[in-house]
């Protein structure tokens, strides 16, 4: 398993367009790594898990996470983008072979910067066969 730590905290982190990360095994839904501030229950794991499964039914739901209803802006077989309408916070999810990329950002954080670094970071994954 890489070190997510290092890797999350010169990835992501240091944009100061992520507040919080986590990484979901693909295998058995178990989070394998999250920041103190973005703790996932394993409801929460699964759920990210199975988000990646239908698409077009996350898109039309919705996506629940730490009790927090997002609404979808794109959903697609690896990524899924979702904001919050009040808060104006958002997630990004990136699938990669074996993990899913969660990064969480928060008001002035700006979306897209997060999505950029989450994109890849995700893509570094994939090259590596992870």
């Amino acid at each position: 398993m890489p070190d997510f730590h290092q890797l999350v905290q010169e990835s992501l982190i240091a944009t100061r367009h992520v507040e919080g990360v986590a990484v979901i095994s693909l295998r058995d839904s178990l989070c394998k790594y999250s920041t103190p501030n973005f703790v996932l229950s394993i409801e929460n794991s699964m759920n990210c898990v199975d988000a990646f499964n239908n698409p077009p039914q996350v898109r039309e739901d919705g996506f629940e996470i730490q009790e927090t209803i997002f609404s979808v802006v794109r959903a697609d077989e690896d990524s899924i983008y979702c904001k919050h309408s009040t808060s104006k916070a958002g997630l990004v999810l990136v699938k990669t072979k074996m993990y899913i990329l969660i990064s969480l950002y928060i008001p002035p954080m700006f979306p897209a910067v997060c999505v950029e670094a989450t994109e890849k970071l995700g893509s570094y994954l994939r090259t590596k066969g992870l």
